[in-house]
């Protein structure tokens, strides 16, 4: 297994590991201008990557993608150093449990650690327990609750 930085030919492969996060997420569009209208919003995290504004690794086993972690450098008003949030974080069922996480884990705090980070945050959906435990297991607490409000597109 392998991580590496994403390219445009893993659009296809990441947007299946999402679907497999559930909860809020709306399902992949079947219509093609709706559909590159996601694969828009996947290359311009691509873009961010590039300009050192985020990062999206993909985890490959056999040739075939298996996990994929995409990350934000912020800033914080009240702190001097960036912060990076993982705003997605999946492997593939079948592949879990094989160490994909941490790799990809790893990867992202190597990136945070360059640049300087001072913490790196991200959050789960209350029902990914599994994914909660791993959580912890990797250093990560508990420190906040999350809140959300739908306004419409």
């Amino acid at each position: 297994m392998r991580v590496r930085v994403a390219e445009p030919r893993d659009f296809e492969a990441t947007a299946a590991l999402l679907q497999e996060l559930g909860g809020m997420r709306p399902p992949l569009p079947a219509e093609p201008a709706a559909r590159e209208r996601v694969r828009a919003v996947f290359e311009r995290h691509l873009q961010r990557a590039a300009e050192g504004r985020g990062f999206l690794f993909v985890a490959e086993a056999d040739g075939r993608v298996v996990g994929m972690a995409s990350a934000d450098v912020r800033e914080r008003l009240a702190q001097q150093t960036p912060e990076v949030w993982v705003a997605d974080l999946v492997v593939t069922e079948g592949a879990r449990g094989r160490g994909v996480g941490k790799a990809l884990l790893d990867r992202v705090t190597d990136e945070a650690r360059r640049l300087g980070a001072h913490r790196i945050s991200l959050e789960s959906g209350h029902w990914r327990k599994d994914a909660h435990r791993f959580y912890a297991r990797e250093g990560y607490e508990d420190l906040a609750r999350h809140f959300s409000k739908a306004v419409g597109a």
